[in-house]
C-alpha cells in the first residue's frame, strides 16, 4: 500500500470507523471492508458509494 493509503487506514481505524478497499482478487462490484476489530468483509458497495450489502465474512484461515 502507499503510505498515503496506509495512513488513511490508520486514521479511520484508530477513529472507530471502518476502512473501505477495493482489490483486483475480487469481482468488480464487492470490496472489503475492515473494521477497527480487524475483522474483515467483503460487501458490495451501492452505486451511489452510500451503503453497501454484505457477502461474506473472512476468517482467521
Amino acid at each position: 500500500m502507499r503510505l498515503a493509503v496506509r495512513q488513511l487506514r490508520k486514521k479511520k481505524l484508530e477513529n472507530g470507523k471502518p476502512f473501505l478497499f477495493w482489490s483486483n482478487e475480487l469481482p468488480k462490484n464487492q470490496s472489503y471492508l475492515e473494521y477497527p476489530d480487524r475483522s474483515i468483509k467483503i460487501v458490495t458497495v451501492s452505486s451511489d458509494l452510500k451503503s453497501f450489502h454484505l457477502v461474506s465474512e473472512l476468517t482467521q484461515n
